[in-house]
């Protein structure tokens, strides 16, 4: 095995390290955990991991004279590593808005409904990216299918709920409402990784 193979696969666990923790995040939310601490140190763990696939990916570079397809691989790693990087903030802001109110006075349905199909998506998404060297087409188009599906029932929901909030002021209402725009924004981020990962898959197999 090449050196730039072994930097890689290093940076892939600790890829699969931080996606690892955004699905526990999520399993969180989805079990109405609020407590915004808790997201603050996985937050925090986070920025630790993505800022050494940062520092890993930088070396690996300018040490091992990757090719282009190495190359790539690099490059999506440290891209999906932002990405999800984002969704650990963006659970913290979701129950930063949600613990400020009384949750349990709360039905919270809009925000519900978009949490079930993203912790889905992000668990199909870690499994994409660690084993999509062995990944079928149709894994991969489902997956992505999945992860399109998310956004536009999110841009539905988000829709829904704003119009709703501008005929009546509600605590609740508005909490539901700022969970779901950080919701659209995983959703968003989601679809952008898993066209980068169907790129790179599909580089892979032309090699």
């Amino acid at each position: 095995m090449r050196p730039i193979d072994l930097a890689i696969n290093d940076i892939n666990r600790k890829v699969i390290e931080l996606s690892e923790t955004i699905a526990e995040e999520l399993v969180r939310l989805v079990n109405m955990d609020w407590n915004p601490e808790y997201y603050r140190d996985r937050a925090a763990k986070a920025l630790k991991l993505k800022e050494e696939i940062k520092r890993m990916t930088t070396e690996a570079v300018a040490r091992f004279q990757p090719t282009a397809s190495d190359l790539s691989r690099l490059m999506f790693y440290y891209e999906v590593s932002y990405g999800l990087f984002r969704f650990s903030r963006y659970a913290l802001d979701i129950s930063r808005f949600i613990s400020a109110i009384n949750p349990s006075r709360c039905g919270l349905e809009y925000s519900w409904k978009a949490l079930q199909s993203a912790i889905t998506l992000v668990k199909l998404s870690i499994k994409m990216m660690s084993t999509y060297l062995e990944a079928s087409k149709s894994e991969f188009e489902g997956t992505a299918g999945l992860a399109e599906a998310l956004e536009k029932d999110v841009d539905e929901i988000l829709s829904t709920a704003l119009k709703e909030a501008s005929r009546r002021a509600d605590v609740c209402l508005m909490a539901d409402l700022l969970s779901v725009v950080f919701l659209e924004r995983i959703a968003d981020h989601s679809i952008y990784m898993m066209r980068s990962l169907k790129e790179l898959w599909q580089a892979t197999l032309e090699r």
